[in-house]
């Protein structure tokens, strides 16, 4: 399955003036009895752990997405926006993403 990253113009501009690296993380929101649901989230840089990640190149920006990501998507797409104002700005997955 190849996975397709959608980034819109403005993303890609601030992504740009942030260092041009972005990585997409599962992260697991935790309960008061035991388990939660997973959830998508983003960081600026690269992934601490990069051997868990494959990388995406959209333009000249680097996208680090976890391998096993394709089964939690609905469709083979990853929509990323920008999302907040002034300097709480942060991409943001867009798209409906089925994580239980």
């Amino acid at each position: 399955m190849i996975l397709h990253v959608q980034l819109e113009e403005r993303a890609k501009n601030w992504l740009v003036s942030k260092g041009k690296m972005l990585t997409v993380q599962l992260l697991k929101a935790r309960g008061c009895c035991g388990g939660g649901p997973m959830e998508l989230t983003t960081r600026l840089g690269e992934p601490d752990d990069p051997q868990r990640f494959k990388e995406i190149q959209v333009d000249d920006l680097r996208i680090f997405v976890p391998y096993h990501i394709e089964q939690f998507l609905k469709e083979d797409e990853l929509q990323l926006k920008l999302w907040g104002l002034g300097p709480f700005k942060s991409i943001v997955v867009a798209n409906r993403v089925d994580l239980f």
